[in-house]
């Protein structure tokens, strides 16, 4: 179910969450529940299944840390929960925002893999699906004493092709284990994933349902930034005054925030921080647009057409993001990785086109050539998912060095120079690999793209990521590259398969070898029903073959 007539309670008692838990929350800066929490904690803390499609930036983690942590503390679930995290830095940075809370209520919290002690003892414990299965915790002895798992943000951990030991996980559990599964987007392959573990499990988004389309409200800017944001938020600042800006409203979801960055921002030469409507600050500091729209009416040496509207922490949902920048012509958002799923959601249910920051500039055809498909690929959604997977690279690097890496490998792929593709795949022409090339009669003009064929071939096929290699979506067809140990498995899964509403036929295509040189349809081994099935993809139309007698040669008189 979505969000529909949900009221965003005000407190966290009014969902049933005990005063202790509450006071906890509130000592943290989080009071008022969020729509995805008003929808999700309730249900938790009665003990059913759940799942999320929300992802962070939307209140995400307490819609189900909340519910849980109040089960553990009043008593009403035994064993410890596990929390299956995309990667250690996700589950670490999990474990520091739930381990504050929990300590009050005596219990205790660990993360597999970072500086905790007595993990395996834990109340909580958080990891990836290797490392908590290293750790002996996901083995069918572990999991009797298991209260709940969590799997957290499944589109990242998809992205990084442990899809198929989630499902290994959540096929061994236990029924009277409580289920909780989060994600955002959700793939053809997590689709497919509910559909088997999860298919009675009922859904919340926490995304306010309509039947009419969103307003159009034009662009809005945004820039991915790393911990700490309040850098790009600063860098966001100067560039919204250098285009004319007199004041720019920085946003944050808490007043402890709002103090701190008006400090940082003094600090760094902006002067002292104000609330809005005051004619001597530069940088207002908000929280309640409410609050800024009453002040700048109120103001009379202030117009609207010089101020600029910032969101140092995103919005929780579209109405607060429509509130905070409707009025104004300038504006921008900063979103760490693992939030543009959700940054994207709340833009498009509001009404607005995402823009990444700055915009690109002009530049020359050859380099168009190189930028062009980045571009188009950016536009999509399903580059998303590996956002949260390259968090640690962020951490270790310039997201500019990452992104020239990953199209060096990406041009070195095209040249057939380099044994590695987005993902880490072997490429299919490597020597000593055994690959098939499958002909798939689904293409651009569909709406398919590369995410959607690998998700539908690791959910229908049920084989590993791994086992797919390179992935060519051409307008009216695909060609994609699998292990050839699994290939005719593949093509009997996807054949009357759907994708986007297009019903899916699949065979070896055997225009080209893989990896080795092209043959012709006609010397052997095509099969023409698949020949027809590529042109009639194409919009063409088999040539019948002339069959008949022999003309006789004509002879003389």
């Amino acid at each position: 179910m979505a969000a529909a007539g949900l009221t965003r309670m005000r407190t966290f008692s009014e969902l049933g969450v005990s005063p202790a838990t509450a006071d906890a929350l509130a000592l943290t800066g989080i009071e008022a529940p969020t729509l995805v929490q008003t929808a999700a904690v309730p249900a938790i803390r009665r003990g059913h299944d759940l799942f999320v499609s929300a992802g962070p930036g939307s209140g995400v983690t307490w819609a189900w840390a909340a519910g849980l942590l109040d089960r553990l503390a009043a008593g009403t679930a035994s064993g410890a929960v596990l929390v299956v995290a995309p990667t250690p830095v996700r589950a670490t940075r999990l474990a520091d925002a739930v381990a504050g809370v929990a300590r009050t209520a005596d219990l205790s919290v660990a993360a597999i893999g970072g500086a905790w002690r007595g993990a395996r003892d834990a109340d909580l414990v958080f990891g990836t699906v290797g490392d908590l299965g290293e750790a002996g915790l996901t083995d069918g002895a572990a999991l009797t004493s298991v209260a709940a798992v969590v799997v957290d943000q499944l589109a990242g951990i998809e992205a990084l092709g442990d899809l198929g030991a989630v499902r290994n996980l959540l096929g061994s559990l236990p029924g009277e284990v409580q289920r909780i599964v989060t994600a955002l987007p959700v793939t053809p392959g997590i689709r497919d994933l509910r559909r088997v573990y999860l298919s009675r499990v009922p859904e919340v988004s926490g995304r306010p349902h309509s039947t009419e389309p969103p307003r159009g409200r034009g662009s809005l800017r945004y820039r991915i930034a790393s911990e700490p944001r309040e850098k790009a938020a600063l860098d966001l600042i100067l560039a919204l005054l250098t285009e004319g800006a007199r004041h720019v409203i920085v946003y944050r979801k808490s007043d402890d925030a709002l103090a701190n960055f008006g400090d940082l921002a003094e600090l760094r030469g902006f002067g002292a921080a104000g609330r809005p409507g005051d004619s001597k600050a530069t940088v207002w500091l908000a929280s309640d647009p409410a609050e800024v729209e009453d002040a700048v009416s109120a103001a009379e040496d202030v117009s609207n057409a010089g101020i600029a509207a910032l969101s140092c922490d995103l919005p929780f949902g579209p109405e607060a993001l429509d509130r905070r920048h409707r009025h104004f012509a300038n504006g921008a958002a900063v979103a760490l990785p693992e939030e543009m799923p959700h940054l994207r959601a709340v833009m498009r249910d509001a009404g607005y086109k995402p823009r990444p920051w700055p915009p690109a500039r002009e530049a020359s055809e050859r380099a168009n050539a190189l930028l062009d498909p980045i571009r188009e690929a950016m536009a999509t959604e399903e580059t998303a998912v590996y956002l949260a997977a390259l968090q640690p690279l962020f951490a270790e690097a310039d997201a500019a060095e990452v992104a020239a890496a990953a199209v060096s490998l990406w041009k070195a792929a095209a040249r057939g120079a380099t044994p590695y593709q987005a993902g880490g795949e072997v490429l299919a022409n490597q020597p000593g690999e055994a690959w098939d090339r499958l002909f798939l009669t689904c293409g651009r003009r569909d709406g398919v793209g590369p995410g959607d064929i690998l998700g539908a071939i690791v959910g229908e096929a049920k084989v590993e990521g791994a086992s797919v290699g390179k992935i060519t979506v051409r307008e009216s067809h695909a060609l994609v590259e699998v292990r050839r140990d699994v290939a005719a498995n593949v093509v009997r899964a996807m054949n009357g398969s759907s994708l986007r509403g297009r019903s899916v036929r699949a065979d070896y295509d055997r225009t080209q070898a893989v990896g080795g040189p092209a043959q012709d349809d006609q010397a052997g081994g095509a099969n023409p029903r698949m020949r027809s099935a590529r042109r009639a993809a194409a919009g063409g139309r088999e040539a019948k073959p002339k069959v008949g007698r022999r003309k006789p040669l004509r002879r003389g008189p």
